[in-house]
């Protein structure tokens, strides 16, 4: 009679554990309810609820192994790309889908210079100096994360709900802004799609000729994890006047560097 002699290589969901505590991970293809199990439930034995609606399949492989404490981040960003979000509440790990995640996720004041935790969190960030609302509008074009910031104005918070990575980025733009000399300043985080921005700092320092920085009327910074320029200013005009002059300076940088061009042919072969 004829039966089963071999089965096709299974989808894997292969967690590695090394002498040195380390840990690799190795998904090809495989089940997202795999992946959890494989890796909270077998690798770092933690106790966890896994949502039923969470679905899919999952492909990804670390270059070299893990620290233990980087592995929970490591799987956040798994998830977050598949749609899931991982919280941790009493010492349990929960794996949700996006939508239901805000609803499950305790609020946490989110102190400066703090690492932040893993896990999806409703983070409230309070500002000293800065406008919550301006800062908001700074931050959209640079920070994304899966819902919307919002402010409230009357106790000059940032809130959102998002991952301890997407805290750690917004937190890291607040210790560059959220200082005693940007109070009462007009500001403007222009990023720059080609041009470097350190050269274009020098650039507009010399087309608004300033001399001592601290003296003048607006001030320049480049942001360079960014690749960004920083404007303040105590009147506004002056920074918008600077964004309208970062838009043309950053276009003329194209000629900088080699850059491949695709033409994509209509009519002919």
């Amino acid at each position: 009679r004829g039966g089963i002699v071999g089965t096709p290589a299974a989808n894997r969901a292969d967690v590695q554990a090394g002498a040195d505590g380390r840990v690799t991970l190795n998904f090809a293809n495989a089940d997202i309810r795999d992946v959890v199990s494989s890796v909270l439930g077998e690798a770092l034995g933690v106790t966890y609820v896994l949502d039923p609606d969470v679905q899919g399949t999952v492909t990804a492989r670390t270059a070299r192994p893990l620290a233990r404490g980087d592995v929970i981040p490591a799987l956040e960003d798994i998830l977050a790309m598949n749609g899931a979000a991982l919280s941790r509440r009493d010492g349990v790990y929960r794996i949700t889908p996006l939508s239901k995640a805000g609803a499950l996720s305790a609020p946490v004041v989110s102190p400066r210079g703090a690492r932040m935790a893993p896990g999806h969190a409703i983070h409230v960030v309070p500002l000293r100096y800065l406008s919550a609302a301006a800062f908001k509008e700074t931050l959209a074009p640079i920070v994304a994360t899966a819902q919307p910031i919002e402010v409230n104005s009357r106790r000059n918070l940032l809130v959102f709900a998002g991952t301890g990575a997407e805290a750690r980025e917004i937190l890291d733009l607040v210790e560059v802004f959220d200082v005693d000399w940007m109070a009462g300043m007009s500001f403007g985080l222009i990023p720059l799609e080609v041009a470097d921005a350190a050269t274009v700092v020098d650039e507009l320092r010399a087309i608004f000729a300033q001399g001592d920085a601290a003296t003048e009327p607006v001030r320049f910074r480049p942001i360079e994890r960014l690749n960004a320029v920083l404007v303040m200013s105590a009147q506004r005009t002056y920074v918008d006047r600077a964004q309208a002059w970062i838009r043309r300076l950053d276009r003329g940088g194209e000629g900088d560097a080699r850059r491949i061009y695709v033409y994509f042919v209509e009519n002919g072969r």
